[in-house]
């Protein structure tokens, strides 16, 4: 019987199943690689990938980095160092303004006018960041005795301020690059400053550079890789971006005071944790705390990265958040769970790689920060959204909650049980906060419009 012109004829082998009679496609390598593409053809998808195998490189070089310190140097040079290091990210995150994150909602707005915006944000950020490592040098001998090495090294001085100031460009760059859609760049720049970084330890190690040459192998490869990677900025990402289409919407220009003011409670509540660790317990305490809350703040900085996206794609399409959107949200989501889970059950033998000390000292404080993963991703994403949207006072309360719960909670537990009262704060802070951003979160997938891609 001759078949119509409708009706499906199979020539050549057939395949072993079909889509309407529930068997396996079987589908040709190049059907697969079409598929994958299809997948990926948003910005959104495009960008995500990009930054998980950045955020995966970060984590995976961080963990051999501290493994390789740990080896090389004494519990109490890795306290003092770590501190020092969380001491400059805290000093460049407070001169950064929070603009590493409002970047990526202020860019795709500023269209031709990006660069101008991008140079003024570094000469900012830089010369608060060098205010800022002038002032701590100068008075933290004065506040704790255990940090009075600072003030007997004129040398470590100077290379502390100039190295806040580049440490500030570095994060900003990222924000930039996310928002220019440059996200691939963003994974060799920080291959490379983690191969660096790890090449210098050992080399500082076997030349007896000194006591601080964790520090300086830390801070060293920024200068080569700031210039690199802002050169590409201003000749390449940027006068791209300026060509790509944008909706607009208007927004009240106060979100971005409400945005700094969460952020300056976000770094109160994270990045000084370490020091407070090292002046309440001691360097060798402090170095076994850092190693966790390193591990953490690697997957905190996924769901950031991932956040710098979803804020400069849904502000593009005047704050609607639209069904790539809604997609990449719980895939980001489901991701994080899945690395939560996995670090968590292999947190023994993953600090035991480190040390006897961190493995039988830091087990439990790491696996109590571990479930607080998957809250803290719903805190950036939620965040990230909002600034899309310019909703201000929903980034500053969920900043509010999860800083001031993790100090009010964390500080008084500390002194009672240690470092595992830090992660108790942190967690149930976490907690907290995400509830009121996923009460932000889910009315806006509600509101969502479909749009097919690809």
């Amino acid at each position: 019987m001759a078949s119509s012109p409708d009706s499906e004829v199979q020539r050549g082998p057939r395949p072993l199943g079909d889509a309407r009679s529930g068997l396996a496609v079987v589908r040709s390598p190049g059907s697969v690689v079409s598929l994958v593409r299809a997948r990926i053809a948003h910005p959104l998808a495009q960008g995500g990938l990009f930054l998980a195998i950045n955020s995966a490189l970060i984590g995976l070089l961080g963990v051999v980095y501290w493994i390789e310190a740990a080896h090389l140097f004494g519990a109490t040079t890795v306290g003092r160092n770590s501190a020092l290091i969380a001491a400059m990210n805290v000093l460049s995150g407070l001169a950064q303004l929070n603009f590493a994150r409002a970047l990526s909602g202020l860019v795709p707005r500023a269209g031709r006018r990006s660069p101008q915006v991008v140079l003024r944000t570094y000469a900012l950020t830089g010369g608060l960041s060098v205010v800022g490592g002038l002032a701590f040098v100068v008075g933290a001998p004065h506040f704790s005795a255990r940090l009075a090495y600072l003030g007997s090294a004129g040398l470590l001085t100077i290379v502390f301020v100039i190295s806040t100031a580049l440490w500030s460009v570095f994060t900003l760059e990222d924000g930039v690059l996310a928002a220019a859609r440059s996200t691939p760049i963003i994974a060799v720049e920080n291959a490379s400053y983690g191969l660096i970084k790890l090449l210098l330890l050992y080399v500082f190690a076997q030349a007896g550079v000194g006591e601080f040459s964790i520090f300086l192998s830390w801070v060293m490869p920024l200068i080569a890789v700031v210039f690199i990677v802002n050169w590409y900025v201003f000749r390449r990402a940027l006068p791209r971006m300026a060509t790509i289409e944008v909706q607009l919407k208007q927004v009240s220009g106060s979100w971005v005071r409400y945005d700094l003011a969460g952020y300056i409670f976000w770094l109160l509540g994270t990045l000084p944790l370490p020091v407070i660790v090292l002046g309440e317990l001691g360097p060798a305490t402090a170095a076994v705390f850092y190693v966790p809350i390193t591990i953490v703040w690697a997957i905190d900085v996924l769901s950031l990265n991932l956040g710098n996206t979803l804020t400069a794609e849904v502000a593009r399409t005047a704050g609607a958040l639209r069904s790539p959107g809604r997609a990449f949200v719980k895939r980001v989501l489901l991701l994080v769970a899945a690395i939560g889970v996995l670090l968590l059950a292999l947190a023994p033998e993953l600090l035991a790689i480190f040390g006897a000390r961190y493995r039988a000292q830091g087990v439990v404080t790491l696996r109590l920060l571990l479930a607080a993963c998957v809250f803290r991703s719903c805190m950036f994403l939620g965040i990230a959204l909002a600034r899309a949207q310019g909703r201000g006072p929903r980034i500053l309360t969920i900043q509010a909650l999860a800083s001031i719960g993790t100090l009010a909670v964390g500080i008084p537990l500390l002194r009672v049980t240690g470092i595992e009262g830090f992660a108790i704060g942190w967690l149930s802070a976490s907690a907290v906060a995400a509830a009121v951003a996923l009460r932000g979160l889910l009315p806006d997938f509600r509101r969502s419009r479909p749009e097919h891609v690809g």
